[in-house]
């Protein structure tokens, strides 16, 4: 292999790499907004659950 065959290799798995975190990071994005979007649900349920048994 010649160095710029080897170089590119490199690249190329750098960039592999890269990739997988990328599609790790935006996982760990979507599971977040998951979970905050189901406590807001859960919040509001209890909410609204206090105020009519206040009534």
């Amino acid at each position: 292999m010649s160095i710029t065959e080897t170089l590119d290799s490199k690249i190329k798995a750098q960039e592999e790499k890269l990739k997988q975190l990328k599609a790790q990071r935006q996982a760990a994005l979507a599971r977040e907004r998951a979970k905050d979007k189901e406590q807001a649900r859960k919040d509001d349920t209890r909410r609204k659950i206090l105020i009519g048994s206040c009534m």
